[in-house]
Parts: structure tokens; sequence; C-alpha cells
């Protein structure tokens, strides 16, 4: 994202310093804690466009406050080897700008790290909320500015580009008789679709004004974050250098109060020449291994402390180097007169000859060359030393990388230095951080150790309770059986629903049996060989209620096997939906091959016109062959002898007609999908068409005319035939209707104790069904859930060619795919809400005729027993 606006207004840090309130903390920190800046009266981006990431300003787009690539390191600095007092200023003036730091708890350092990880991990996720809510108010913004810029070549779908000109055109649907009918409904779409446009628009920005404003507070806070842990690291750094600035003078001013071995002062001397840093040890070798441990606190000594001491190291690190100087040259003055003084072997014999001038200048010649070769042969392995030891240091760089590695994987929170530079640092340096990093390796497999192991007692000793549950639980079922058989899951699973089964059947047993007790006693006023007889007839009745519960279990079997036939087609359905994803990449191919064929706009829009005329007239028989299944299913409920086998035969051909119904919609959908992409595409040649068809509209609309009124006049003949066909069915009907209204009675009256029994099966059954239609209606919801994900994959991909293109016919046809793809989407949503509302709607006339049917049932019950005393 790139911001093309104005400048951005931010407030400053300090801005609200005065109003801020400990009280009203949302973040729960001491007084010190800033408030948070940047709120939306002071926050003002107008705009944003899309722009690659590496291209992204800093802070302007929000992005990650990465370093500045061209800041210079130290390393690189051209005073960082020649200029010992820049450097040495640099130093001071650190020092003394951190004195007033202050020096942070672990806990609360710890506290801090762990807060900065989740305010970074809140900032990248509100950038990539901000650039998909940019995105989407970029779209909306496009729309709306082109509805307002061309309002008349707005209506739908029959303008594809921006630029075309601005004509009064109608759909390829639209008959000339109805146009001023539907130019006035085009118009009411027009201004109703500006609206909406308008809407979308405002809430897209209020979402990315709301997102900014967070984005802005989490950008202070984190901001604060790190400058309290920058704070610390340097008042660490600051009193670790004092401590190390105090013991090194002491060191030095005994060391030089007891000046010893002159051959190791020597070899020093050299070996810091041979380095190149023997002017800059004086004053900076003292700290190049006792940084990276550190990391920042309050403290330090006064200005002027400072400076005197550094005037007095100064001094101390002349004089060593003068001392040094002077030691190297007595040592070598000291050498030459040894050698000088030591009688030679092959001079035993001459000691008392005297040599002449010219033989000592000869001989010290000789010595001084002797000295030179001595000393190159030390640079020499001075120098491989030397290699050694970075060949050495730079493995052991190597390995604490690893390392460092390692742990960062093991344990992402731990504050686990960086390992130290090769340069910077020695051996022993390198050494002391494997030590350790190594410890802390071991403190981190002791912890996890000791915590899986914890968690290992705990889940054993949770198993353990799991199964002296089950297995005591078995053991009661397995009592109850009689039988002894092995524990499994499955069969203490299938024992347990069968317990549940059993103990509801009980509870309506009792249910039942408490009514028959309350009867029971409403009858002991009667008879004694009544109440046998009824005795007689409880019993028979409950024998009945047995044998029907068994056949209820036997449904219900049944029922668990189509519901996992149902799963099954639920996962076919799935990976259906995998093929259209696919099918959907597919279809980039197939847009050059659309664009051969719209030589035949003509002869295609005819035959699309009648498919869409086909399709509604498949759908409205769908429709009826739904209501002519449920017709069917109440007539067949109302069979005495086959109810339980009519109730299982229409469950499974509701469900055949539902999913064969399911699949010619979704067929259709697809069809209808594949078409409606055609039109998008034939739109600018129907236009074309359709004005040389302006021509010919006057003999069009004369022949329309003819066809309708002969249309009129032969549904005028139908209707008069069928006026008379139902004038004799009424007359049929009055005739019959009193002998068919006694058989009716007397049918009722043989049925109504039939129809006791049956309302209680009903109930189970109805239960049973209502849980299978919830199953299929989610089923059903989640299919059009993947449906609409799958209609916007495509349409994401709509139009897309080529990610390179910059000309600017490509942002054109880019801009017109964009449109194209939104009046799309918005034509399918409102398509699939049509057919919801239709089904739904279709669903609650069915669930009313059920219940009316249920309705009648308890009143031929209740006539029934109100007949029985007469």
């Amino acid at each position: 994202m790139q911001y093309d606006g104005s400048p951005q207004q931010y407030a400053a840090p300090t801005s609200n310093y005065k109003a801020y309130n400990p009280g009203t903390n949302p973040y729960g920190y001491t007084n010190d804690t800033p408030p948070r800046t940047g709120s939306s009266d002071n926050v003002d981006m107008p705009g944003w466009t899309t722009m690659a990431p590496q291209t992204q300003p800093a802070y302007g787009g929000f992005a990650s406050p990465n370093p500045n690539p061209n800041r210079k390191s130290a390393a690189s600095l051209p005073f960082h080897r020649t200029d010992v007092v820049s450097r040495h200023l640099l130093v001071e003036t650190a020092l003394l700008d951190s004195q007033n730091f202050e020096l942070l708890a672990i806990e609360e350092v710890d506290a801090l790290k762990k807060e900065k990880v989740q305010l970074e991990a809140r900032i990248e996720s509100a950038r990539r909320k901000l650039a998909l809510e940019s995105k989407v108010r970029d779209a909306a913004q496009s729309l709306h500015r082109l509805y307002q810029d061309d309002p008349k070549g707005s209506k739908g779908l029959s303008n594809v580009s921006p630029t075309s000109p601005k004509k009064a055109r109608a759909s390829f649907l639209d008959n000339k008789s109805k146009e001023p009918k539907q130019r006035n409904i085009s118009n009411g779409q027009i201004a109703k679709t500006i609206n909406q446009a308008g809407d979308e628009l405002a809430v897209s920005q209020k979402k990315i004004d709301d997102i900014l404003q967070i984005l802005s507070g989490l950008e202070s806070r984190r901001q604060y974050v790190e400058s309290r842990l920058l704070r610390h690291t340097a008042a660490v750094l600051q009193l670790c250098h004092h401590e190390h600035c105090d013991t090194e003078a002491k060191q030095r001013a005994s060391s030089v109060a007891s000046v010893g071995a002159d051959r190791n002062l020597l070899d020093n001397t050299i070996q810091g020449f041979l380095n190149g840093s023997g002017y800059e040890e004086s004053i900076y070798s003292r700290n190049s291994g006792e940084v990276n441990g550190f990391g920042g606190a309050f403290g330090g000594m006064p200005k002027k402390r400072a400076l005197d001491r550094v005037s007095n190291e100064k001094l101390i690190s002349l004089q060593s180097r003068v001392d040094g100087m002077n030691s190297q040259m007595r040592n070598l003055i000291q050498l030459v007169r040894r050698e000088k003084t030591t009688p030679r072997e092959d001079d035993l014999d001459q000691k008392g000859i005297a040599r002449s001038g010219e033989d000592g200048i000869a001989h010290l010649e000789n010595q001084v060359d002797l000295i030179d070769k001595n000393v190159a042969r030390l640079e020499e392995e001075c120098l491989k030393v030397r290699d050694e030891r970075e060949r050495t240091e730079a493995q052991l760089t190597e390995i604490n990388k690893q390392m460092y590695l390692v742990m960062q994987v093991s344990d992402p929170m731990s504050d686990v230095q960086a390992p130290p530079a090769t340069s910077a640092h020695g051996v022993q340096g390198h050494l002391n951080y494997l030590e350790e990093i190594m410890l802390s390796m071991e403190d981190i497999l002791q912890s996890k150790g000791g915590h899986s192991s914890q968690e290992v007692e705990e889940a054993q000793k949770k198993i353990d309770q799991y199964e002296m549950t089950m297995t005591g639980l078995w053991e009661i079922i397995s009592s109850q059986n009689g039988t002894k058989e092995p524990f499994s899951l499955q069969g203490f699973s299938t024992r347990v629903q069968h317990t549940f089964d059993k103990a509801m059947h009980m509870d309506q047993q009792a249910d039942i049996l408490r009514k028959q007790i309350q009867q029971q006693r409403e009858l002991n006023s009667k008879s004694d060989g009544e109440k046998d007889k009824q005795l007689q007839d409880l019993h028979s009745t409950r024998a009945e209620m047995d044998q029907q519960m068994n056949e209820l279990r036997e449904r219900h079997v049944t029922a668990e096997a189509e519901a996992h036939g149902a799963r099954s087609e639920l996962e076919n359905v799935m990976r259906e939906l995998e093929n259209f994803r696919q099918t959907a990449k597919s279809h980039e191919d197939q847009k050059h091959q659309v664009l051969e064929q719209l030589q035949k706009s003509n002869s295609r829009s005819q035959q699309l016109e009648k498919a869409v005329a086909e399709y509604e007239a498949q759908l409205g028989d769908l429709q009826d062959d739904a209501r002519l299944t449920t017709a069917e299913a109440e007539a067949k409920v109302k069979d005495h002898d086959g109810k339980v086998q009519s109730l299982a035969r229409e469950l499974a051909e509701t469900r055949d007609l539902h999913m064969a119904a399911a699949a010619k919609m979704e067929a259709k959908h697809k069809e209808a999908e594949d078409l409606e992409a055609e039109v998008v595409r034939l739109t600018t040649e129907l236009t074309m068409a359709k004005a040389e068809l302006d021509g010919a509209y006057g003999s069009r609309a004369e022949r329309a005319k003819e066809v309708a009124t002969a249309e009129i006049e032969e549904l005028r003949r139908e209707r008069d035939a069928q006026a008379e066909q139902i004038k004799e069915l009424m007359s049929t009907q009055r005739a019959g209707g009193n002998a068919r209204m006694a058989d009716l009675e007397r049918e009722l009256a043989d049925m109504a104790e039939d129809y006791q029994e049956i309302t209680r099966e009903s109930v189970a059954v109805e239960k049973e069904r209502e849980q299978l239609e919830n199953l299929v209606d989610g089923l059903r919801e989640r299919c059009e859930t993947l449906e609409t994900q799958l209609s916007d994959e495509k349409v994401r991909w709509l139009g897309i060619s080529s990610p390179t293109a910059v000309n600017g016919d490509s942002g054109r046809e880019m801009t017109s795919a964009m449109i194209l793809r939104n009046e799309f989407k918005k034509m399918m949503r409102e398509t699939r809400a049509e057919s919801a509302r239709l089904l739904r709607a279709e669903q609650e006339e069915r669930k009313k005729l059920e219940s009316m049917v249920r309705q009648l049932r308890r009143d031929n019950v209740s006539n029934k027993n109100g007949l029985a005393p007469r």
C-alpha cells in the first residue's frame, strides 16, 4: 500500500501528556507510561493505492520500522581505526546522555519483550486487514464513481465498459411493447443501486478509519516499549563501563609501579603492532570482550569526574606506551651488549687479544643482522599464531551461531543474546558464550524433561481412572446381562446406547402405565366382567406396544444407516466441489475460445431465451413434483395396514427426489452461470443487433399484438370449457356427497381406535423425521456456503489475464472486468437469496400442511372418543 494523498498528520508523542490519567491507562502500567497517540482527530489519511510491499514508505503505510539501509555501521566509519579521539568522544557522549536512564528488573524486561511480540503480531494482523479493507473500499469507490458518471449506461450488465456510448439500452430479453414500464423499473433500480453503492463506500471508509485508529495506537505502544528496552540496555552498558574503568585503573596503577619481565613486554608490544591496534589498545581494548553480555541501566558519574578520569587514562596510556618503547630499546641494547660481552667458543683461545674498531663494527653489524633475522622469524611465528587464532575464532563463531539458532527454535521466548562478533572478541569470549549457551540448553532440557514427565504421569493417572471407571461400568452392565464378554470401546458404546434406549422406553412405558392406572381407577365403579375385559385389553395393548417399539428400534437402525449414507453423500459433494474449483481454473483457458463465438450472437441469444424459459418450466415442474410428492406422502400416512413401511418408503422417496432435484438444480445453476457469463460477453454485440432491429419495431409489435389476441381468445374458450366441467363436477359431488359422508363416518368410527396407536407411533416417527430434516437442512446450508465460496472464487479470477500488464488498454480492461465481476457477484447473491427464500417458503408450506394433517388426526381421535359412550 502506498499513501497518495496529502502528508499524514500525526500527533506528537507529547501532545497528550497533560491530559494523561493513570486511572484510565488501558495497559495497566505506572505513571511513566505515555498515553496512546494517533487518535482519529489527529490522523489524516485520505487515500491509499495498491503498490508492491518493497516500495511502501516507512510509517506512511504503517510498514515495519526497518533500519535505514543508508546508515553505515560502526566498522565502516572512517575514524574507526585512525581517529581514536572522535571515537572516544562518541563513547563519552553516549555515556553522558544515558546517565539518567532507568535500570529495569528482569521480570519487567521479560514482560516488555512478551508485550512487544504480541504487539507485532497484532500490528501485522491489522495491516493485513487494512490492505483487504482498502481493496474493498477502492472497488466500492470505483463502482460508485461509475454510477455517478454514467447513470444511463449502468443498467445491470448491458454496459460493459465505462467508456461505452451513453445510450438508453435495454436488456436483450426486453419486449418493445413493455418499454415504458420496464424503463421506470430500470430507473428505480439505478437509483437503488447508486444508493447501495454509496452506503457500501461509507461503510468501507468507516472500517478503514477504525482500523487506522487501532493501528496508530498499537504503533505508539510498540514504540514506547522499544524505547524502554533500549534505555534499559544503555543503562546496563553504562553501569558495566564504569565498573570496568575503575578496575582497569587500579590494575594499571599497580602494573606501572612494578615493571617486570622485559622480554614479555617486548613480545606484547610486537604482537600489538602486528595486529595493527597498538595505538588503540591503550584506551578501548579494555572493553572489547565485555559489551556482549549486558543490556542497559541508569546510573553514572558526574560530567566533571568523567572528564578527569578520561584525562588520567590518557596520561597513563601515554606513559605505558613510552615505557614500552624504552623497555624495547633497552632490551635490544642489552641483547647486543650480552652478545658482545659473552665469549664465543671459537674465541676462547683469543681472550687476551683486543679487537680493533673495524672488527667491533663488523661484529656489531652481524649481531644487528642476527637480531633482524630473529625479529623476522618472530614475526612469521606471530603471523602463524594469529592466523590459527582467527581460524579457531571463526569456527567457534560458527558453532555459537548454530547453538543460538538451536536455542531460538527450542525456546523462542528465551532472552539468549546473539553470539559475539569475530573481530570484536577473542577466543576466550567465544568459549565463555559457548559455555553459557550450553548451560542454558541444559536448563531448558531439564525443565522440558520435568514438564514432560509430569504431563505423562498426569495423563497416565487420568487414563487409569478412565479405565477403572469404564471397567466398573462394563462389569455392572455385563452382570445385568448375565454374559461375560471382553471389554471393547465399541461394545461399551453399544451397551450404553442400548441402556439409554431401554431407559427411554421404560419412561414411555411408565407414562403409558400411569395413564392406564388412572383410567383403571376411573373404571373401578364398573362390573368385574368389564374390569377383566379391560385388563385383557390393556395386556394386549401392552403387547402391541412392545411389538411397535421393536419395529421403531429397527426403523431407528435403518435411519442411522441412512444418516451414514448422507454423510458419505456429503463427502462426495465435497469432492465434487473440489472438482468445481479445478474447473474454475480451466475457465481462463476457455476465455479465448468464447471470444471466437461472438459472430453467432443473434442465434445464440434466441437459444439462451429458450434455455431460460425451459429452465423456469423445469423449475416449476420440480416444484409441482415436490408438492405432489408431499400430497402422496400425506395420503400414504392414512393407510392403516402399511403405516410403518409407508413412512419409511416415503422418507426414502422424498430423499431420492430431493437429491435428484438438488442435482438438477446444481446442474441448472452451473448452466445458468455459464449462460450468464456468455451473456456478459455478448452484450456488446447485442447492442449493435438491437440498433438494427429498431427499424423493424412496428412490424414486430403488430405481430406480437396479433399473437397475444389469438392467445387471449384461446384462453377464453378454455376458461368457458373448464367452467362447464366444474359445474358438472359440482352436481355430481352433491349427488354422491351424502353417501360418501356416511361411508366416511363409518370408516372414521372403525379407524378411531387404530389412530390412537398410530398417533403414538407418529410422534416418534415425526421426531426422527425432524432430526433427519435438520440434518438435510444443515447439509444443504453447508453446500450453499461452499457454492457461495466457489462462486466468489470464480468471480475473483474472472477477467484476470496477467498481473504484469501495465498499459492503458489493459487498465481499462481490468476496470471493466472488475465492474462486471461486481455486478455478476451481486446478481448471483440475489439469485441465491431468491432461491433460498422460495425453498424456505416451500418448507414452511409443507410444515403447515403437516400440522393441519396432525390436527385433523387429533380431531378425529377426539371425535371418536366423544362418540364412544353413545
